[in-house]
């Protein structure tokens, strides 16, 4: 069965399932997809498979991160934050700076991988 980047389905679903669905599912279909096009000799579109997976893996490992540091600011108090100069902070070796760059990784990662699907 062909998965779908379906907004609705994937609103439904626990953010947890998230990185197990890009390195299942969607790492699936996209490796399909570019077995097939390097088949049929049309580089372009494995240029841009290959850089949807690359992209599907850089989501779920970066949601993987993200999720380990709410998860010490939610339940491990204990963990102190270390203030940095320059009025930047670190919370379990994640440097602040890290985290605002996470919005903008995801946004071109995920441009990647629909712009890839179109060949699914």
């Amino acid at each position: 069965m062909m998965v779908r980047l379906d907004p609705i389905r994937w609103a439904e679903l626990p953010h947890a399932t998230y990185p197990e669905l890009l390195r299942g599912e969607i790492r699936r279909e996209l490796r399909k997809a570019k077995e097939r096009s390097q088949r049929i000799g049309d580089p372009q579109a494995v240029g841009l498979l290959s850089r949807a997976l690359t992209a599907a893996d850089g989501i779920a490992d970066l949601m993987r991160d993200a999720s380990s540091v709410r998860v010490v600011a939610d339940y491990n108090p204990d963990i102190a934050i270390e203030f940095l100069p320059g009025g930047r902070f670190s919370l379990n070796n994640v440097d602040i700076t890290a985290a605002h760059q996470w919005v903008s990784k995801v946004d071109v990662w995920a441009d990647a991988i629909e712009s890839a699907w179109r060949y699914i």
